[in-house]
């Protein structure tokens, strides 16, 4: 008694064969896209971070400065003045500091050459 299999051609395998590799190639490549395409958002989320934290900081002394020359502006005594200003400088050089310290969030980053997209 005969088997009743189907008969499978050799060129049907082929074609399956360059069809899987095919699906095999597109997967490999979005997979390599995804995962670049992570990389790339924690950069730019780590310096948008990085970019608030100085806003913050840059506020704070802001306020700081604002607050000693208000003081300094109220009184009537020198010396009070005097320190105030001395206090207005050293603030003053924070904010310099902060601002000298953060050049790679102020500047804009290089563009990257577009990718095999």
């Amino acid at each position: 008694m005969r088997s009743v299999m189907p008969r499978v051609r050799h060129r049907e395998l082929g074609l399956l064969a360059v069809v899987a590799v095919t699906v095999l190639a597109l997967g490999l490549f979005v997979a390599r896209d995804v995962r670049q395409s992570a990389e790339d958002t924690r950069l730019l989320y780590a310096r948008l971070s990085n970019g608030l934290d100085l806003i913050d900081d840059l506020q704070f002394n802001t306020q700081e400065v604002r607050r000693i020359l208000l003081y300094a502006l109220h009184t009537s005594d020198a010396n009070l003045q005097v320190e105030y200003a001395d206090q207005s400088r050293k603030v003053d050089a924070e904010v310099q500091k902060l601002l000298d310290d953060a050049t790679t969030v102020i500047t804009a980053p290089a563009r990257a050459p577009c990718s095999t997209r």
